[in-house]
């Protein structure tokens, strides 16, 4: 009776093991040179990251920068708890993207095999593409995190299973779609390709 559950123990510590290996390898590429000069368009949210972390408000000088409040929010959070630097501004980037290399290899590996997934998640975790979005502090890396995870939903919501099931996957990919919509407009391009799969 012992025996195969622990077994089943080991397969699953074996199923997470690469998922792990994955997120802690794309974290120490994504490091590399994480603190490199910044991209113009990153320093809106560093300084009003900053702003907040001293009035509470997102505020560049005297005026305050609303747009994802969400992320720089973040970058703010990140400037408290580990002081402020251009590497700590990337870490609301670099963690979203990092998290989606696993979860990207989970779902190959459940929808292909294990070839599919550690070709396919390696060809994106290793793209030129993906380091770029990891070390930019804005918010499209936790966008494409959320665009991903609705997308799954959408397609594990048209598997045969329980209604709950599917009416649960249902609401959170929308919640999912919601953050990625809020974060990025062009988002629904996204949308489009998700709604002409499930059409």
């Amino acid at each position: 009776m012992t025996q195969p559950s622990v077994a089943t123990a080991g397969r699953e510590r074996a199923g997470w093991g690469a998922p792990l290996a994955l997120f802690l390898g794309a974290a120490a590429i994504y490091s590399i040179n994480l603190g490199h000069l910044p991209h113009p368009d990153e320093l809106y949210h560093i300084l009003a990251a900053q702003g907040m972390v001293v009035t509470g408000e997102p505020r560049i000088a005297e005026g305050l920068y609303t747009r994802t409040w969400l992320f720089t929010w973040l970058v703010a959070r990140c400037f408290s708890l580990f002081g402020e630097s251009l590497a700590v501004a990337r870490l609301p980037a670099l963690l979203p993207m990092a998290a989606l290399v696993p979860l990207l290899f989970v779902w190959l590996r459940r929808v292909a095999d294990r070839r599919a997934a550690w070709l396919g998640t390696l060809l994106f975790a290793l793209s030129p593409f993906a380091i770029e979005i990891a070390q930019f502090s804005r918010f499209y890396g936790l966008q494409m995190l959320s665009l991903f995870a609705a997308a799954v939903c959408a397609y594990d919501a048209t598997e045969p299973q329980p209604l709950a099931r599917r009416l649960g996957l249902a609401v959170a990919g929308l919640v999912c779609a919601a953050l990625a919509l809020y974060l990025q407009p062009t988002t629904f391009l996204g949308f489009a390709g998700i709604g002409l799969w499930l059409a």
